[in-house]
């Protein structure tokens, strides 16, 4: 998650996700102007595989975009990708433990 604060204003967030981490930064750095920080998990058994975080983007932006606290700069809606109830579970787990810490960072676009 980008988040910052637009020209007018309003709180503003971008939810992606990287391969990379640090290429998608320099890339965003060049075509976003409104984010001044960024909130970045992962998981230390790498059991976050690309499935299970496009899931979680997924789900990320629809709740943002249902509780209509901030401005969403994303464009795309990705949808989410077919997951087996145990990958699901465990996506969701994931999600449960994002969205306890996302307003302790101030984040509270969810």
């Amino acid at each position: 998650v980008l988040a910052g604060t637009g020209h007018d204003g309003e709180a503003r967030l971008y939810i992606g996700e990287a391969d990379v981490l640090r290429d998608r930064l320099r890339s965003h750095a060049n075509k976003k102007d409104f984010w001044t920080w960024f909130v970045a998990f992962t998981a230390a058994d790498e059991n976050l595989n690309k499935a299970l975080v496009r899931y979680l983007e997924a789900r990320l932006l629809m709740l943002a975009r249902t509780a209509n606290q901030w401005t969403v700069e994303n464009t795309a809606a990705p949808n989410e990708p077919p997951l087996s109830e145990a990958d699901r579970a465990d996506a969701e787990w994931f999600l449960d433990e994002m969205l306890v810490i996302y307003p302790i960072l101030g984040i509270d676009a969810f």
